[in-house]
């Protein structure tokens, strides 16, 4: 089952909509410290690795259940939800707008309201 409904895709990512809405759904369960620098495995003979382990691997499927099935493998490698979720904003996230910027010229330039309510068109363009 899907943690999200908006897979994590480039597009998707760069607009914010998935990373917030991933960040959301893990925060709701109390797992954000996973997503962080916060929750680091204990010694793998600390009585609490077990328990550790199993937090951290429910998390990185929270995240790969969130992601379509061809991003989702190239993070399958990682050890840790941190790590999926470092990797996933370094390849996804853009320090230049550029490509963002791009795609919501063409949503703008292709976006018409046809049989749109006002409040609808209002909604989808305010989104862009």
């Amino acid at each position: 089952m899907s943690s999200t409904n908006v897979p994590i895709i480039d597009s998707s990512y760069i607009s914010g909509l998935c990373s917030n809405s991933v960040r959301i759904f893990i925060y709701g369960k109390g797992k954000e410290d996973f997503l962080t620098d916060k929750s680091q495995p204990p010694p793998i003979h600390d009585p609490n690795f077990k328990s550790w382990k199993v937090n951290n691997s429910l998390v990185m499927t929270w995240l790969l259940n969130s992601m379509t099935n061809e991003v989702g493998e190239h993070f399958l490698l990682h050890q840790t939800a941190k790590g999926i979720w470092d990797e996933v904003q370094e390849t996804y996230s853009q320090v230049d707008n550029t490509f963002e910027l791009f795609e919501v010229e063409q949503s703008i330039h292709d976006l018409k309201q046809g049989d749109l309510s006002a409040i609808q068109y209002f909604s989808i363009l305010s989104r862009l």
